[in-house]
């Protein structure tokens, strides 16, 4: 039977679930403290004062995100019992560990207003107690402060004033607490003759991205987190070789990641030794033309020597982008850890749901995983997450306006290995792989119901440069010579037509890969009905998506979830756990420093623990770590969720200290060939100082 979008909504809660103290570890509640609770005004004490509960921090995030549904509403008691019900699913969502929001959105909901006597009641009371007024009234009054997205893109022309306009409006980003990415391959190569006609020559890029990083020593995020910046070059600009060098000295470019956007064609080069032009950016001739895979092998050296640079395959990941008909939409860079390639100055907001909180013990001891109530979520946090555009106080106009005509979320996933070890499945394994490649297909298919569900269902209007999707159909159905899906063909809709179609898709230059990728998974996705209910499913999603009747011009994203996971104890994105007991640094919440924290994985048994203790290793084969498992094994992972996450993932492939140069040309060749946008590797050791320390 179809279920509504709406129906996909708890009406009612569980009131025998624990506090939220009992939820979260120690250290959970330490990171909240230290950097997620918000300074409120307390009626009681007649002042100020932090948060001091879980429950208090996920009220403020919920009640700040469901406000923006006022402005879709329009006032009456059922419009009321909506807001109260949306509410409370996203505050029980959070409390019970299945979704959270990317940490800006948990930093900034109710920033300014939380301090307020009037509007700090708003906030913390109880659902049963606002007006339709109330929740207007604290989306009306948001402050400048309620920057709530992570990822911003943002244009670097080749001129002294465009240089330092992007400087300025990285800063104003960075203040308030968005990673900054740009592409610094429009500047013209060092030694060039600048402008103006005085006899000077340009400095290159990199001497300019020295002027970012500056700016990113002495702006810290959102004033509770260092900086973070992604700088790419595209292969071709002469200064690529200082660009790859860029971060080969100790504390270069610190709060920097770089990668080199790489083509098809180099790729092709390197493959086949043609040659490859490195081509000015100041008259476009040909400055020196080489051997593709002596470029290759450069890039791979310095990866392999210090995990820098990383790639992004810019042509797939145009060919990749929906909104490709539109030159203003091209994409040149991604946010600093990659997962979300961005056109220039727009956002993206990210979300991820806790894989993990979906495996279900039974009474006779099994368990299963619930893919029924994961697609829920799915949805649920699609929706979410469009309305934290809403929501948000953009740093600039300029990205604000551009972000609304698009509506980019970014949805993915976080607690894979925990879910795995609960599963009894060895992360790398083939019966692990198989549980990915159907959770990859449900969510595929999930996120793609739901964003034409907001438009179809919720009354929400597509998005506003949606004709571009339509006009995509449009070439796609010239290219094949046939008219485009006519009313009698969404009807007779079988799986044998389907396949059909998807095949023409995938052939087509014109249609997405990933687009096409999730219309196959309707036939391997679970959660949402039988074959013919998801066969429906799918003739209904082909049809707005041929008429343009879609909500969001992106929808997932799979970030490396730091700070999140280890709010709700959770394993981080798709990656492997690193270890079983660890340090890590850690930003002191006045950003004065680090400090280190020790860790332990919450799914140890005291058995384990001692075992883990007197021998350093664990003999139960599900608990493995980033270093058990081979290249090969985190390579086949990132691939399967490539094949559907339209925009990109945060993954780092990591090698032991003996690995070599070929084996990480073989890895980036591999990430290539499964569809995947861009990878990162670390060899173990190939820095002075780790993020995460056993």
């Amino acid at each position: 039977m179809s279920v509504s979008y709406k129906e996909r909504f708890r009406s009612s809660f569980s009131s025998s679930a624990p506090a939220g103290g009992e939820r979260l570890s120690e250290n959970a509640l330490w990171l909240l403290d230290q950097r997620y609770f918000a300074r409120r005004y307390d009626p009681v004490l007649r002042g100020i004062r932090k948060e001091k509960s879980f429950e208090e921090f996920a009220r403020r995030v919920a009640r700040t995100v469901a406000c923006a549904e006022t402005s879709y509403l329009a006032g009456g008691e059922e419009d009321l019992q909506w807001l109260r019900r949306l509410e409370r699913n996203i505050f029980d969502d959070i409390l019970n560990r299945r979704f959270l929001f990317n940490s800006p959105c948990l930093f900034g909901a109710g920033a300014g207003l939380t301090v307020d006597p009037g509007m700090a009641e708003r906030i913390y009371c109880d659902p049963e107690e606002l007006t339709f007024e109330d929740y207007s009234l604290l989306h009306r009054s948001k402050t400048k402060g309620q920057q709530l997205f992570a990822c911003f893109v943002i244009e670097v022309p080749d001129s002294i004033d465009g240089i330092f306009d992007s400087v300025k409006d990285a800063a104003v980003i960075s203040k308030y607490g968005g990673g900054v990415g740009g592409n610094f391959g429009h500047l013209r190569e060092r030694s060039s003759v600048i402008n103006g006609g005085i006899g000077g020559q340009a400095s290159g890029p990199v001497s300019f991205m020295e002027t970012w990083n500056t700016m990113g020593a002495v702006v810290v995020q959102g004033g509770r987190r260092r900086a973070a910046l992604m700088g790419m070059l595209f292969d071709d600009h002469p200064d690529i070789f200082d660009f790859i060098d860029a971060k080969v000295d100790e504390g270069k470019l610190p709060y920097f990641n770089i990668s080199v956007c790489v083509s098809d064609k180099l790729m092709k080069s390197a493959q086949t030794g043609a040659d490859f032009n490195l081509v000015s950016r100041s008259n476009g001739s040909v400055v020196r033309s080489l051997n593709g895979a002596e470029l290759w092998s450069k890039l791979c050296e310095n990866a392999w020597k210090r995990g820098d640079p990383g790639i992004f395959f810019i042509d797939r990941a145009n060919a990749d982008n929906l909104l490709k008909l539109d030159e203003t939409w091209r994409i040149e860079s991604t946010n600093p850890c990659g997962e979300q390639p961005l056109p220039n100055y727009t956002s993206c907001n990210l979300g991820s749901v806790n894989v993990e909180a979906f495996v279900e013990r039974r009474e006779d001891g099994n368990v299963r995983f619930d893919f029924a109530a994961f697609s829920d979520q799915v949805f649920r946090s699609m929706y979410y997450l469009d309305l934290v555009i809403d929501a948000c106080s953009y740093p600039l106009e300029k990205i604000g306006e551009r972000t609304r005509r698009i509506r980019p979320v970014g949805l993915g996933i976080m607690g894979l290995a925990d879910a795995a070890i609960l599963l009894r499945m060895r992360y790398g394994s083939e019966r692990f792989k198989v549980f990915c490649r159907t959770l990859a297909d449900s969510m595929g298919s999930a996120a793609l119901c739901a964003s034409v569900g907001m438009a179809e269902e919720m009354g929400k209007e597509p998005f506003p440069d949606a004709h571009l999707v339509e006009e995509l159909f449009r070439r796609f159905a010239a290219e094949q010579g046939e008219e485009l899906f006519p009313e009698s063909w969404f009807a007779s809709l079988d799986r044998e037509s389907m396949q059909s179609l998807v095949e023409k898709m995938r052939s087509s230059p014109t249609i997405p890969y990933t687009l096409a990728n999730a219309f196959e998974s309707f036939f391997n996705a679970e959660g949402l009905g039988n074959e013919e209910e998801r066969l429906a499913l799918a003739a209904k999603v082909l049809q707005a998506f041929a008429r343009g009747r879609l909500r969001t011009s992106r929808r997932l994203s799979i970030a490396p979830t730091g700070s999140i996971s280890m709010l709700i104890d959770a394993s981080a994105g798709i990656e492997p756990n690193f270890a079983w007991s660890w340090s890590r640094r850690i930003a002191k919440a006045d950003g004065d420093g680090q400090e280190t924290r020790e860790f332990h994985h919450k799914l140890l048994s005291p058995l384990q623990a001692a075992e883990l203790h007197d021998t350093g290793a664990l003999s139960d084969p599900v608990f493995v770590t980033a270093y058990d498992i081979t290249p090969e094994e985190h390579v086949e992972v990132t691939g399967i969720f490539a094949g559907v996450v339209d925009s990109g993932i945060s993954k780092t492939v990591n090698l032991p200290n003996d690995a070599t140069v070929d084996q990480v040309k073989a890895i980036y060749r591999r990430c290539y060939e499964m569809g995947a946008k861009g990878i990162t590797i670390y060899r173990d050791g190939s820095r002075s100082m780790q993020p995460i320390e056993v």
